[in-house]
């Protein structure tokens, strides 16, 4: 699986998983997603173009998930915002 970031696309989401296992066979058998261990507490996903990671240590809460922004010049990015 390449992790190599396109340039301002959505790369990357982070969701709270606490039991990584369940999280895992969820992902991977309703939406197809391919999924690999990273760590013990960390695992990646590929979805289509999407990538990420299943958080094992981060809480469930109503904050959603992370995600990220990859973009080819963040000085000029952040002078636009």
């Amino acid at each position: 699986m390449s992790l190599e970031p396109s340039p301002c696309k959505v790369e990357w989401l982070e969701i709270p998983a606490p039991d990584l296992e369940r999280a895992g066979a969820f992902y991977s058998t309703v939406f197809g997603w391919q999924i690999s261990r990273f760590s013990s507490d960390y695992w990646v996903f590929q979805a289509g173009n999407l990538h990420g990671g299943l958080m094992k240590n981060r809480p469930v809460s109503d904050d959603g998930i992370r995600f990220s922004i990859t973009v080819e010049e963040i000085t000029a990015v952040l002078r636009e915002i």
